[in-house]
């Protein structure tokens, strides 16, 4: 039996930056890779957000996300391109951070907070899954929140898509905005979708699913001789 092939949040950040076709096939098929810093900074990241929107809002304050912060922020500086980096990295995503979470205090609560959602697209032949950060409902809008450590344009085009079909899958909801904050630079890109936007967005991972078909014959082929 193959290996069951998945779109993650993580994985479609990794094939936006990677040209090659055998190790696109691989991160799709979630075989190990080693760890970068933008990985560690995102697992640090989804921590912190986790630990903030689990406090009761009484509690939540600027101090508090400091702390959370340095409970949860990487410990293993190694994988950084330098010392500096590393430093330069936590106070850019923490200063953000900051700046954002105060925004979401004055508006309505959301209807959840860090929910990872998984999904089987038969359309696709794919598993899908991502990690919403907010999602917000007030029984006629949707709109989900997303939180990357950078503004890779693929990367958060991909997660915009993906965002949409996973809402339909698995709630059957369109959302009628997602928006990524990108933590280095402190940017929002906000997408709103239009209609028949399910179908343009299953469309869109199709494509990225056809650009795996060549090293996935090549795996079959090696499988079944």
């Amino acid at each position: 039996m193959g290996t069951t092939l998945e779109l993650s949040d993580k994985s479609i950040e990794q094939l936006a930056r990677c040209t090659c076709t055998r190790c696109r096939y691989r991160i799709v098929r979630g075989e190990e890779r080693k760890s970068h810093w933008r990985d560690q900074v995102q697992e640090s990241i989804d921590r912190i957000i986790g630990a903030y929107e689990n406090l009761p809002v009484k509690t939540r304050s600027a101090e508090t996300v400091l702390r959370l912060v340095q409970n949860h922020w990487v410990r293993d500086f190694r994988r950084f391109p330098s010392a500096q980096h590393y430093a330069l990295t936590c106070v850019k995503v923490t200063d953000h951070i900051m700046q954002f979470l105060k925004e979401d205090r004055v508006v309505p609560p959301p209807l959840f907070t860090m929910k990872e959602v998984r999904a089987e697209v038969k359309e696709l032949g794919l598993g899908v899954k991502g990690c919403f950060h907010r999602v917000e409902w007030d029984g006629i809008h949707c709109r989900i929140v997303r939180y990357t450590v950078d503004g890779h344009e693929e990367a958060v085009r991909s997660f915009f898509h993906m965002a949409v079909v996973l809402a339909v899958c698995s709630f059957g909801i369109t959302p009628q905005v997602v928006e990524v904050r990108s933590l280095l630079c402190g940017n929002r890109q906000v997408f709103t979708t239009r209609e028949n936007a399910f179908q343009a967005s299953l469309d869109y991972l199709q494509l990225i699913r056809q650009s795996l078909l060549p090293e996935e014959a090549m795996a079959h082929h090696s499988v079944v001789s």
